[in-house]
C-alpha cells in the first residue's frame, strides 16, 4: 500500500524523547497542513491533509538532524494505521 491509498500517516522516529508535539508541529508544517500529529516518547506519527504534502517531508526530513543531540530522523510511511493504543484499548 502506498501513501495515496487512505492517506496514510507517516512514521517519524529516532526522536530525541523530549521532543516537543510544538516542535515537530513547527517543523512538518513547512510542508503542508497537517491533520493531527500522535507523539509517543522517541517517536511520532505525523497525518497530512493532503499525501502530497506527506511525500515531500518524507524526502525532506527522512535523515534531518533534529533536536539538541542532532539524531538523524527516520520518516517513512507508517505500516499501520498510525493510531497509539492505550493501555486499556489492547
Amino acid at each position: 500500500r502506498s501513501l495515496h491509498d487512505d492517506n496514510r500517516p507517516l512514521f517519524v522516529g529516532n526522536l530525541d524523547p523530549y521532543t516537543s508535539q510544538r516542535e515537530l508541529e513547527r517543523l512538518f508544517e513547512r510542508k503542508g497542513r497537517l491533520k493531527k500529529i500522535e507523539m509517543k516518547r522517541g517517536f511520532a506519527f505525523v497525518f497530512y491533509e493532503d499525501y502530497r504534502d506527506a511525500r515531500d517531508a518524507i524526502r525532506s526530513f527522512d535523515g534531518m538532524e533534529f533536536g539538541p543531540d542532532r539524531r538523524k530522523m527516520c520518516v517513512e510511511v507508517a505500516r499501520g494505521d498510525g493510531l497509539i493504543k492505550r493501555r486499556e484499548d489492547e
